[in-house]
């Protein structure tokens, strides 16, 4: 109970204009596809990917093995940093 009483103070002493950035109805794995088929950058689209579940994405993976295939080689030449992380 006191964890409840806590969170709602600190809640009630956030601004109102920065309240909806707390929480949100979208789920884990459409925020996921949303920001991989948003993202312009290569990093980007692999983080909200690969450093996810593939449940978040299994929805999408046609999608993202042609990203994938279309980006290999570029990638092996190039070795950005996060391909090895």
């Amino acid at each position: 109970p006191s964890t409840l009483v806590m969170f709602g103070i600190f809640f009630m002493n956030i601004e109102k204009d920065h309240r909806h950035t707390f929480y949100s109805s979208e789920r884990g794995n459409d925020l996921s596809i949303r920001k991989f088929r948003e993202s312009q950058e290569d990093a980007n689209k692999a983080h909200f990917i690969f450093k996810r579940s593939k449940h978040h994405w299994k929805s999408i993976e046609e999608e993202v093995r042609s990203w994938v295939q279309s980006n290999w080689n570029r990638w092996e030449e190039e070795k950005p940093k996060w391909l090895d992380e």
